[in-house]
Order: structure tokens, then sequence, then C-alpha cells
């Protein structure tokens, strides 16, 4: 019979068939998950009595999984399905002190599906996933809810809720449904059933944070990848604190628009501005390592370049100036690799836009690179010989046994990274074909002419033991082009393509030298 029931789940997604036939559990706020009642007519009878806070003959429902989609819940959904109803109205809210859960099924075709726990949080802070589960409070006809919707989810467990509407009001008793899961822990829903709950969620205008939260758990979860893998892969030594190790994991280069967010601020202190603008990755994690030291002198920000962003090379270069006009003041800039060409770019077009510039293995030099011209190929090839590729280029990007040489198991470090890059949540073909445009872009705007007329200081860094491009020659070019504005390059023996990651990279001596020479501006956008 238990079977049975999981069987039917593939098509109650569908919104055909019902889910698990369960029990069904009448509570309030902070129900207890593992009781259960058993459904009956009089069960039915004291629902109808329990309309909640809606009109008379209505019932307010918090979806938060598949049914967020119009095609499953709604006049849109499939002509027989029982889920195709009248929605009265609908409002985006939140389910504050639960998490969403992906619980196992044991079906290939469909081996997960959405549910809700108490979270397990302890420490009182609300974050997207742990502490709070958004989605859409939906009112229908009494008979909608319990003659069609119930059923069609196989008579699960109901519960009333509180949720809080996005305009900040509480709407009370809430209905919602939960399951007791037959196998224990998670596990991945297929991709359909996650592109039906991301979609359903942009459709109904949930926060775009939380659209990139649902994206980042599935592909997790797919991955088999661990949650912390970031913060170590990007700070290999294991010096963040715990906000930094926050923002590192939570993926804000999944999703979302191109712009600049801050790794850190000294309240109540007024401190110069750095940003970080990074390489072919997009993440804006790599200054991660510089973090501790620099946050005594500097408000630091980072550039996201989400994998799916689609922008012309003329639209990045207006958004980030956008962005840029919204910080403080003026800022210093640290470009590496794509990010040091597009700094070029937009203080060759906009003038002073930085107060001084640092630039490292400046992907300019990609024309004149027969290792970055193959690499590039690799794009276009198909996806299990691109994954398997970047994983094989490690030691060319990285100085891979120093990077890892914090840890205690080095095989286990290295076998983290190796997972990230061959899962498809690092770097995708379609954001590396995009992004080796905007590189292309930039070789072709950053002539000499355009070089020789920058004004901004800028330092040139480049290491000997970078196995894409050829950085030290480019690094004298591009001081030889821009003159007295450039200071002399200078020259590391370590930390290959990828240096700013290494904590070894004197990026701090650095900014003390820029500071030394850095004169006001003369030059107007």
């Amino acid at each position: 019979m238990r079977g049975f029931g999981m069987e039917r789940n593939v098509l109650a997604s569908l919104g055909f068939l019902p889910q698990f036939p369960c029990m069904m559990n009448h509570g309030h706020h902070r129900f207890p998950l593992d009781t259960e009642v058993r459904v009956s007519v009089r069960t039915m009878m004291t629902a109808r009595q329990e309309i909640g806070s809606g009109e008379e003959g209505t019932v307010q429902y918090f979806a938060y999984g598949s049914n967020l989609n119009p095609s499953v819940l709604g006049s849109s959904a499939p002509f027989l399905s029982p889920r195709r109803v009248d929605i009265l109205d609908w409002r985006p809210a939140k389910l504050v002190g639960y998490e969403l859960q992906f619980y196992r099924t044991g079906l290939p075709l469909e081996p997960a599906f959405a549910n809700v726990e108490i979270s397990k949080s302890d420490d009182g802070e609300e974050s997207w996933w742990s502490g709070e589960v958004h989605g859409v409070v939906f009112r229908m006809s009494w008979d909608a809810f319990w003659r069609r919707l119930w059923p069609s989810e196989g008579w699960p467990r109901v519960a009333d809720v509180d949720v809080n509407l996005y305009d900040g009001k509480i709407v009370q008793r809430v209905k919602i449904f939960t399951w007791k899961p037959v196998l224990s822990g998670e596990c991945a829903p297929s991709t359909r059933y996650a592109r039906l709950v991301i979609d359903g969620a942009r459709a109904r205008g949930l926060m775009p944070e939380y659209v990139s939260f649902l994206l980042r758990r599935t592909e997790i979860l797919r991955s088999g990848i661990d949650e912390g893998v970031y913060s170590r892969i990007f700070s290999p030594q294991g010096r963040l604190d715990s906000k930094l190790e926050e923002f590192a994991n939570y993926g804000h280069f999944r999703s979302g628009r191109i712009r600049i967010l801050p790794l850190h601020r000294e309240k109540g202190k007024r401190n110069r501005t750095l940003v970080y603008f990074p390489g072919l990755d997009g993440t804006g994690l790599g200054i991660l390592p510089h973090v501790s030291e620099l946050e005594k002198t500097f408000d630091i920000w980072t550039l996201i370049i989400p994998q799916r962003d689609n922008l012309s090379w003329d639209d990045l270069l207006d958004t980030v100036r956008r962005e840029m006009s919204q910080l403080p003041e003026t800022c210093v800039i640290i470009g590496e690799s794509m990010g040091a060409a597009i700094a070029l770019a937009l203080i060759s077009r906009f003038g002073t836009i930085a107060r001084s510039l640092v630039v490292v293995n400046t992907a300019t030099s990609f024309s004149r690179s027969t290792t970055a011209r193959l690499l590039s190929t690799v794009a276009f090839t198909p996806s299990v010989a691109y994954r398997v590729t970047l994983a094989a280029a490690l030691p060319v990007i990285f100085d891979v046994p120093y990077a890892f040489s914090g840890f205690r198991d080095y095989p286990r470090a290295l076998d983290a990274l190796t997972k990230v890059i061959m899962s498809e949540d690092f770097l995708p073909q379609d954001a590396l074909k995009h992004r080796l445009g905007y590189i292309r872009a930039a070789c072709e705007e950053l002539d000499d002419r355009r070089l020789r007329n920058i004004t901004t200081p800028i330092q040139t860094v480049a290491t000997r033991n970078d196995g894409i491009l050829p950085s030290v020659d480019e690094a004298r070019r591009l001081h030889s082009l821009i003159g007295r504005a450039s200071l002399e390059p200078i020259v590391l023996n370590f930390g290959g393509h990828c240096c700013v990651l290494d904590d070894r990279f004197p990026l701090s001596q650095i900014l003390q030298k820029m500071e030394k020479v850095t004169s006001p501006y003369t030059r107007t956008p």
C-alpha cells in the first residue's frame, strides 16, 4: 500500500493524482509534525467550520512547492487535473520558523518533493536557508480546497499557521500541507520538478534572493557538493569569520543581476572604499583571503557577475558604472584577469571612475596566449568533456599545492574543488562563452591609443607561473603604454593565474604603495 501511494506521487506532481496518502493534523503555528489524526467525515465537517479569517465559504492556503506554478494550480492547470480550480486572489508571503526540505520518495522519476519542517536553527537568526519558507497565500472556495486540492495531494496532514505577507501584514490560520516522509534524508528533486518550483516562484513574484536560494538548494542537492565548499575553495586556509563564510556559501553568483555587494563595512567609521572585480568565475569571492587584513582601513565591496548574465559589452560597462556611482566615495579597484580588463575599459571610457587601479594578470593578453585560446574552445565541447577539461586545468590555473597546504587532508580538499568544478553549479558553459566575449570586446576596445590616454594611477601585477596568460609580458606592455600613470610592474614567483586567492599575495603592501602616489583627479567623465 505504501509503495502504491509513492507511485501515485509522480502523477500527483503533474496535478493529476494525489501524493502520499497520509493522515491530517489540525494545529496552530509551530505545529508538531509527528502528530497524526485520522481523516474522517467528522474532520471534514470540522474543517468546514474552520474557514478561518477569509470570507465565508473560502479557504486560505499557503503553497511553497510545485503548487506555486500557475500551470500546476489554478485555471491554467491541465484540463482534467483536480488542481484546475479558480483562485480568488493570491499574495506572496513567508512562513517564519520553518525550513524547506526535499524529502525522498524512493521513486526513479520523481526522487523528491518539497516539504516543510520546523527550523532546527537555535541562534534566532532568520536567513533564506534556515528560518523562512517563502510562498503564496491562495484564497479559494471551500470545495476547491477540501474536495479537489487536498485529495489531489493524497490527503496530507493539514495545519493552521500564521504567515507574514510581503506588505508586512500577518494572516492567521492559513492552511498548509505537510508530509511525513517514508524515507529519511533529503535528495535532489528531478529537473522537471525543480523547474516547476523555481518558475512558479518567479511567476508569483517571490523575492529574487529566495529564488536564488531555490536554485542553489536544488543544484547543491543535485551535484552532491557540500554547502560549505565555496568558503573552503576561496579561503583554503580556513580563515573566514562566520559572516564571510555565509556570504561565500550563499551563492549570489547563481542568479540575479550584475551588482556590487558589500563584504565588509565598518559602521560609524569612514574608511576608504575598495572594490574587487573578479575573473572568469564571476563569483566575487577571490578577495576573501585578504578581507581580515584589509578591513582595518577599507570598506570592501565585490562585483558579482551572475551565471545567467547576458548583457552586451556596452551594457555591462554602463551597469557597472551605475553600480559604482552608488558607492559612498570614489574607490580603489582591484581587478583580476577578466575583471582587470573590465576595470581598464571602464576608466578608459568614463575617466576618473576610480581613485586608483590594481590590475592582476590582466586578460588583455588573451589574443596572444595559445593556452587561453585552446582552453576557450572547451566552452563548445560536450558537457562531460567540458567539466573534465576544467578539472584537468586546475594545476594550470591555481598554485594548487600551496593553496591547500592549510588543510590537514590535502586529497580531500582537492577532491572538494574537483567535485565543484565537475558539477553544474560552477561556471556553466554558456556563462564561459559569454564572458570570453567580454574579454574579446575588452581587447578590441583597449587599443594603444586608449591605453595612452589613461591618467588614473595604475599598478600592474603579474605572476611568472601563470599557466594561462603571458602576464609578465602584458604587465610590461601596459606599463610602457600608460606611461607616467603606471607604476613599475610587480612580478611574483608564485600564485598561478588566480594569484589573488593566494594568501601570500601582498595586496595590503601594494595598496599602501598606491596611496602614496595617488593624486587628486584632473579628468572628468
